[in-house]
């Protein structure tokens, strides 16, 4: 088993359009990111604790741009997504009728 499935991420832009069935238009990956402070667990060298900035991704999505760039996927370029479930030759599909 692998130990991380990772994605470039026009892979994600793509995945998530044809996941929403987007056909048309520029499109690239947005994230939203948040912001916390506090102090973080452990002990710094002398003792102390040091303060700590927290940043969470809070959203992935997608968002339109009106040109194209080197982060947009053009969504009309995109081949269909495949379809689910197996493919059957015409001659299981025959004997499958009869």
């Amino acid at each position: 088993m692998p130990e991380a499935i990772l994605y470039e991420l026009r892979e994600v832009t793509i995945s998530l359009l044809r996941a929403n069935n987007i056909t048309s238009g520029h499109w690239f990956l947005a994230v939203q990111f948040g912001l916390g402070a506090g102090y973080n667990p452990w002990a710094a060298a002398g003792g102390g604790r040091l303060p700590t900035a927290t940043i969470p991704v809070l959203k992935i999505g997608l968002m339109p741009t009106e040109e194209a760039n080197d982060i947009s996927v053009n969504a009309a370029e995109l081949s269909p997504k495949p379809k689910g479930g197996r493919r059957r030759s015409k001659k299981s599909a025959t004997l499958a009728a009869k």
